[in-house]
């Protein structure tokens, strides 16, 4: 396949597969449309550069099926770390509540502290519910870096919580 015919291919899909993709996402996860997007079209030159697209079909129809199967495995994917990391704040929650509170608050402390600044801002920022469109706009950064800042301190903040060390 020459390149030509694959750009040729995404504009003249690219209303259905979004068309899709907005169809089957969640309204919650609407941020990664692109990111899903990405993943359709990249799955779609694999397919076409190795020979899995058949022709039993229009392009147009296996991509939008490629959309949709692909809005929802990220459904999946984000509703499954949205409930661990409302396990993991409905147990900080909870040890709040308890004697264990102090040494909980001292490592959400010790989290905050060792972050860099920026770091720091950006999540402290999303702990106060701005949307993460707000906080790359603010940062001065793009969006995808502001998620990757939050997951990953998310993270960290789970395993500090569990007892696991991080580093």
């Amino acid at each position: 396949m020459i390149d030509n015919d694959y750009v040729k291919i995404i504009e003249e899909t690219k209303p259905t597969v979004l068309a899709a993709v907005r169809k089957y996402l969640f309204k919650a996860y609407y941020e990664y449309i692109d990111d899903v997007c990405q993943e359709v079209y990249y799955k779609a030159y694999k397919g076409l550069t190795g020979g899995k697209f058949r022709g039993d079909a229009k392009v147009s129809t296996w991509l939008y099926r490629i959309a949709v199967n692909e809005s929802l495995m990220m459904n999946r994917h984000l509703s499954r770390k949205q409930k661990l990391f409302e396990r993991a704040a409905s147990d900080y929650a909870a040890n709040m509540e308890t004697a264990d509170y102090e040494s909980e608050k001292v490592l959400f402390d010790r989290l905050l502290v060792s972050l860099p600044e920026q770091k720091r801002t950006v999540f402290e920022l999303f702990m106060q519910d701005m949307p993460l469109s707000e906080i790359a706009v603010k940062m001065s950064m793009n969006e995808s870096t502001v998620k990757s800042i939050v997951y990953r301190t998310k993270k960290q903040f789970i395993k500090m919580i569990n007892g696991v060390d991080s580093d």
